[in-house]
């Protein structure tokens, strides 16, 4: 049976080998495939013109940048997930220029990693959210932002609990739990709840 192709890319053996038994565990709808260098990448995206793509942002060969380009004209249906242990705001906004799919720390938990790629499959874009100031948004600058009972009911959405199940949790009320979670979307400058899981925390 024909599977669609996720590409893992990353010069650092037990990195690629941890996030390729990950994928398999959870996509086995896809053939997950290696590379350790991003020119054999290149040549093997030309050839199969994979699903998506995951690769760290700096190996030998083509740097980041240049790699993203080359696959974005290739196919720029491709979805490309940036995994590495750089982050700072330029990056981010230089890989939302470039119009890639999502950036993830090597930091993450293997749920996250899992939430990630599914939600850049279903169509969404997944980078750490930057703030007016174009400074990183992290959990320890929610905190401030939030109240401390506004603080418990998003980590709560973040476990994807529903407003009945936060209200049990928490005992406090369904109405009381709408009313917190439409305050902390209003004080993130976020959408909806939607936009709270692709912040992609994990408590």
């Amino acid at each position: 049976m024909f599977k669609e192709k996720i590409f893992i890319v990353d010069d650092h053996r037990i990195v690629l080998l941890a996030l390729k038994i990950i994928l398999e565990e959870n996509f086995s709808n896809f053939s997950i495939v290696e590379f350790s260098n991003s020119i054999n990448l290149i040549v093997e995206v030309k050839k199969q013109k994979p699903k998506m793509i995951v690769f760290d942002f700096d190996m030998p060969g083509l740097n980041g940048i240049e790699c993203a380009e080359m696959i974005k004209s290739i196919d720029s249906k491709i979805k490309i997930l940036i995994f590495s242990i750089t982050e700072n705001q330029n990056m981010i906004q230089k890989f939302l220029t470039l119009g890639l799919d999502g950036f993830l720390n090597k930091s993450a938990t293997e749920k996250q990693i899992q939430n990630t790629i599914q939600l850049i499959l279903d169509g969404y874009k997944i980078f750490p959210r930057i703030d007016e100031n174009n400074k990183l948004l992290n959990v320890n600058e929610i905190r401030t932002i939030l109240t401390k009972k506004e603080f418990e009911v998003f980590k709560l959405i973040c476990k994807g609990k529903t407003n009945r199940e936060i209200g049990i949790k928490l005992e406090i009320s369904k109405l009381t739990a709408e009313k917190h979670r439409a305050n902390l979307i209003k004080k993130l400058n976020i959408k909806n709840s939607k936009e709270l899981l692709m912040l992609n925390f994990d408590f």
